[in-house]
């Protein structure tokens, strides 16, 4: 893969930098929203509920080797090329389906073309840059000011009695209880399994208020149980790795102590907390610990193991020769 490129050049001659005063400016403005995509990359890959931890994504750089950064540049590139390419389509929302999140990163492209000042961005791997130099304001402001009240879609957590309105049930959600609807017709016995089944998620129309907070789920269909958990990268407080083959989670809820736990049997991992951000942000440092500690040789030998993590995302072959 070629170098990748970020310049920020005369829109007259791409071969003349542009003012350093722009420029800072410029790169300022990418660097939010570099970091936004992060933000959403992280939240997407964990599935977290509530607000993500900035120790998760607020180091990482886009020049970075690290897999993170590799995968935010390439939807950087096509958030640039799509929002500053004028065609509209569904693109944002295929590749950014958590409404708040789209509607930040719509609102960073915007402050890199006020940014701009007549120049323009110079991006990509080298010998396939694209060129960003503005885009339809009217159109990507509506994106990033939208008001989405209802949407269809999934929301995870444990059906539960309401705690307010008598007879009702709701959703219990780390930021709290969501008031659930469902579809005229819904046997109580159908609910009260749902209820029963622990972890699920519910499917209906979502509705959300002015600043974007879930306010209610209306028209339920279904509610499914997920006896798995399915991770394609692990990612902690200052390091990710993007794996070859998934590491997976038995997640459970245990309504004594409210505590959730996920578990992977075969590595012997197992975390637990008291929300599911906690727990599977806990469970994804366990995993990390266990991977480096193998992969520089600090960690008890265990052949079994080393073999699976080693599947999962190689370790460096000078760590694996010096070890033996």
């Amino acid at each position: 893969m070629g170098t990748y490129t970020l310049r920020v050049v005369r829109a007259d001659d791409h071969d003349v930098t542009a003012d350093s005063a722009v420029s800072e400016r410029v790169l300022a403005a990418v660097d939010s929203l570099f970091g936004e995509i992060c933000r959403n990359i992280v939240s997407g890959e964990l599935r977290l509920q509530g607000e993500v931890p900035e120790d998760l994504y607020a180091d990482v750089r886009v020049l970075d080797d690290r897999d993170l950064a590799a995968d935010a540049r390439r939807m950087m590139d096509g958030t640039l090329g799509y929002l500053g390419g004028g065609i509209h389509g569904t693109w944002m929302d295929d590749t950014f389906p958590d409404v708040v999140g789209r509607k930040r990163v719509a609102a960073r492209v915007l402050d890199v073309a006020s940014a701009l000042d007549g120049c323009v961005l110079v991006h990509g791997v080298e010998g396939e840059e694209g060129v960003f130099s503005g885009v339809d304001t009217v159109w990507v402001r509506g994106m990033a000011n939208a008001v989405v009240r209802a949407t269809n879609g999934g929301l995870m957590g444990l059906v539960v009695r309401d705690p307010v309105r008598r007879d009702r049930w709701a959703l219990m959600r780390d930021d709290g209880p969501v008031p659930l609807i469902f579809k005229p017709g819904t046997s109580r016995y159908d609910i009260e399994d749902y209820a029963a089944a622990g972890p699920v998620i519910v499917t209906g129309t979502v509705i959300r208020d002015d600043d974007d907070s879930v306010v209610e789920i209306r028209t339920i269909e279904n509610c499914y149980t997920f006896p798995g958990v399915v991770f394609l990268r692990g990612i902690g407080a200052g390091r990710d790795l993007g794996l070859v083959s998934a590491l997976e989670a038995v997640p459970s809820y245990y309504q004594r102590g409210r505590r959730w736990h996920l578990r992977n049997q075969d590595l012997g991992i197992e975390a637990e907390g008291d929300t599911w951000d906690s727990c599977v942000m806990d469970f994804h440092r366990r995993f990390l610990d266990q991977w480096h500690s193998h992969s520089d040789g600090t960690a008890e030998v265990n052949a079994r193991i080393r073999g699976m993590l080693d599947a999962m995302h190689p370790f460096p072959r000078e760590a694996d020769q010096a070890s033996h």
